[in-house]
């Protein structure tokens, strides 16, 4: 019974040190009739640079499906590698273009997967160069907390050791300005949450081009509104 009644107290200072933290976003849309506030990404770096990274790493992926990338937003933590499976019954060619972060996994077929590694944190706009309507978008972070709001605009964090750390939010179509501005400092604890964050979406970016700096062609039935070529 002594060695019960010893466990006790270290399993109540074990549940403190992992506390949950929970907020909502609220995105203000062009279209006030639009209220979904999903896909906003939140995640906590931690003040005494204790920011280490999940080992082994988990495994990412991010299908081809249908001319679609499954899920259109991919949240990753830093040096995680990502698979990019082909389901579809012809070639993709993935690509992203930037000075940071780009790369480009070449032309396959269907049934073939290619993957790369993510080594600097930031935005990845992912496209394919056959297929200009397939378009994603891969976030890496320094972290190993992270969340991504649902259609309410909630997320929660969890398992989250007690202490101080900074917030930082992203999200696809707002302005840098504005999200640097939502970065706070925060203290985890038991019950601790997240002031409401709001953002507002600026409008789309225009048509991005083919991994070359040129408009598709979509008279080679791999574009939009077909054409007479056949994919294999």
């Amino acid at each position: 019974m002594k060695t019960v009644s010893a466990l006790i107290p270290l399993l109540a200072l074990a549940a403190a040190a992992q506390a949950p933290l929970q907020g909502k976003v609220t995105v203000r849309h062009l279209a006030a009739s639009n209220s979904n506030s999903a896909d906003v990404v939140v995640w906590l770096t931690a003040d005494n640079g204790d920011n280490s990274l999940p080992s082994p790493a988990p495994a990412f992926r991010m299908a081809q499906r249908d001319k679609r990338f499954t899920p259109h937003l991919l949240v990753v933590p830093l040096g995680a590698t990502v698979a990019f499976p082909n389901f579809d019954p012809f070639f993709h060619n993935v690509f992203s273009l930037g000075e940071a972060r780009p790369f480009d996994l070449g032309l396959y077929q269907a049934g073939g997967s290619r993957s790369q590694q993510f080594t600097r944190p930031g935005p990845s706009f992912v496209f394919c160069n056959l297929h200009p309507q397939m378009s994603a978008v891969i976030l890496t972070v320094p972290s190993r907390w992270y969340a991504v709001s649902d259609a309410s605009g909630a997320y929660r964090l969890d398992a989250l050791p007690a202490g101080a750390y900074h917030l930082h939010v992203w999200y696809e179509h707002a302005q840098a300005a504005e999200l640097a501005q939502l970065e706070q400092a925060i203290t985890v604890a038991p019950g601790a949450t997240v002031p409401p964050l709001e953002i507002h979406e600026v409008a789309a970016a225009a048509a991005h081009k083919n991994k070359y700096g040129k408009d598709y062609d979509t008279a080679k039935g791999y574009g939009p509104g077909g054409g007479d070529v056949k994919e294999w």
